[in-house]
């Protein structure tokens, strides 16, 4: 990608409103993981283990064993959800977080690129008015 474009893309990103909502993305996932690690589920309860292993030695000669396998599978399957979602919320956590660090990081690069054009702008003012003044000089 060439520099032209990656400045054409940047200098087309409304800084002013990601700068605003860079604390609001963070406290969103801050919340966020709050909810999920307060409704956390470690691992499967030792009952539905249990069930599960005398489903599975048990031969299935009756509907209630199907739907005690099923039963099983369904809370197995809850079980990886609850911590797929865990896993997704702290990755959103650690991008908020970086999102966060991001813009402060841009914030202060903005800051330090307006300085140093004051100072560049004295030090053309400066410039100039020394070539006119020994222009006019001589």
């Amino acid at each position: 990608m060439a520099l032209g474009t990656i400045f054409t893309v940047l200098a087309n990103v409304p800084w002013k409103q990601v700068i605003d909502a860079a604390p609001k993305v963070a406290d969103g996932a801050t919340r966020l993981w709050s909810s999920v690690t307060r409704r956390r589920a470690d691992a499967l309860p030792q009952q539905i283990i249990d069930s599960a292993k005398d489903a599975e030695s048990k031969p299935a000669d009756s509907p209630l064993h199907e739907l005690q396998r099923q039963l099983i599978h369904v809370q197995t399957d809850v079980a990886q959800l609850k911590a797929e979602m865990e896993s997704a919320s702290e990755l959103i956590k650690a991008l908020a977080d970086q999102n966060s660090a991001l813009v402060n990081r841009i914030e202060l690069n903005r800051k330090r690129v307006y300085r140093q054009t004051i100072v560049l702008g004295a030090v053309v003012a400066v410039l100039l008015a020394t070539v006119i003044y020994l222009t006019l000089r001589q």
